[in-house]
């Protein structure tokens, strides 16, 4: 059984759908995410996600609430101190680096559609020098796919949830409705792969991407962590040449 974030998010969200506010509804939670995480066998991905709800359900127990970017950034630091070694799994930090991009561009996300296509670029922007560095190259059309799934998908999930409840539950018809389900991931992914092939065009690990790269990434965080735009090019440049420096 592979379980990933979006399976505790799934869990997470079905709880709270039926539980009463408080509390009680918190702790609830948060021994249900645990419980299935254990009966999983403790998988990585489900451990991110485990931990980054568990932040977020802490601020809520605690009466304060906590930013998804210092959740994910808490989720890191404790995977990393209980796993130093966690570090040189790509798997690993891909995901955190597009979790993070992700949750530093709620804020401008949330003013227009505009920002919501901006934060999609980021994240291809930041995960490109990881992903050139690990198989060579990264297929430029990835940034029009990504700019066009986030939004896609954040509309298609609720549909699977949705769609899901009927298999849950055992109720007639539920494994066709789930496998029309099946059948708009499979479209997807087939559409994507087309879509590499008619534009083959790819860019390769470079110190100038892998800085452009950083930018992008620290000036992503500092806008999460309340610095006003003003303040933030000239930090985010410093940072750029110290990846320059270092690389």
């Amino acid at each position: 059984l592979a379980v990933s974030g979006f399976h505790v998010g799934i869990l997470a969200a079905m709880a709270g759908f039926f539980l009463k506010r408080g509390k009680i509804k918190i702790l609830t939670i948060s021994v249900l995410i645990w419980s299935y995480l254990a009966l999983a066998g403790f998988p990585p991905g489900g451990i991110r996600a485990g931990i980054m709800l568990q932040v977020y359900l802490l601020g809520l127990f605690l009466g304060k609430p906590s930013r998804p970017f210092n959740s994910v950034s808490v989720a890191g630091i404790i995977m990393l101190i209980c796993d130093p070694w966690t570090f040189h799994d790509i798997g690993w930090r891909l995901s955190m680096l597009a979790a993070l991009s992700v949750c530093a561009s709620v804020g401008i996300a949330r003013q227009n559609w505009a920002g919501a296509l901006l934060g999609s670029a980021a994240v291809w922007f930041v995960t490109a020098p990881v992903i050139a560095s690990a198989f060579g190259e990264v297929p430029v059309v990835g940034l029009m796919i990504n700019i066009a799934a986030i939004p896609l998908f954040t509309v298609i999930f609720p549909l699977v949830f949705f769609f899901s409840l009927p298999a849950f539950f055992g109720l007639p018809l539920s494994h066709e409705i789930a496998s029309m389900c099946e059948y708009l991931l499979e479209s997807w992914d087939i559409l994507s792969g087309k879509l590499v092939e008619l534009m083959p065009l790819s860019v390769v690990s470079t110190l100038p991407l892998a800085a452009f790269a950083s930018f992008i990434f620290f000036a992503s965080a500092l806008y999460a962590s309340g610095a006003t735009l003003k303040k933030i090019p000239l930090p985010a440049l410093m940072f750029s040449l110290l990846v320059l420096l270092f690389a």
